[in-house]
């Protein structure tokens, strides 16, 4: 379990199975056996940029890959809609704010991370907790600045491009 990425809350808080046995064992929101589906080690640890400004290799080449992966297994696993939905998003937010103060935007960055959390709560959703942890992990680093939030976009197209069904 990857204890980074959980705010003030535990890390099942509001995610049952809908046969009632929450948790994420076997068959749950959960992966293969009784090994929960977590983020990649070390994922965003060091943030987005090196420190001379540049993005960490890792955003476009091992951790979307790993990502892509893990969301396509359990019993809830995303399907490709669900994520392309999302990204669509994160994309439409990138165009929006290219004609804005990166201010005007970020209301709209923080809704991801609700979105997320009601798509994964619907007992006719496709959306892993996975899903909901990597958006809480990026938000903190997207929202800074618009070169972050287009490093955010860029990460989440490599995702998307190795996700296949």
């Amino acid at each position: 379990m990857n204890h980074n990425y959980h705010g003030n809350r535990g890390p099942y808080h509001g995610h049952r199975r809908h046969d009632g046995r929450g948790g994420q064992g076997s068959g749950g929101r959960g992966g293969r056996g009784d090994v929960p589906l977590t983020l990649p080690v070390g994922y965003l640890a060091q943030g987005y940029f090196d420190e001379n400004g540049h993005p960490y290799k890792m955003l476009f080449i091992g951790w979307p890959e790993e990502l892509a992966e893990k969301l396509k297994q359990g019993a809830n696993a995303m399907t490709a809609s669900a994520l392309r939905n999302f990204y669509n998003e994160a994309r439409t937010i990138e165009t929006i704010a290219e004609g804005l103060a990166f201010e005007h935007v970020r209301e709209r960055i923080w809704k991801l991370k609700a979105r997320a959390h009601y798509s994964s709560q619907r007992k006719t959703g496709n959306t892993p907790l996975l899903f909901v942890q990597f958006i809480e992990a990026n938000l903190p680093h997207a929202e800074q600045s618009l070169k972050a939030y287009k490093t955010f976009v860029s990460h989440f197209e490599c995702v998307v491009a190795y996700f296949k069904e």
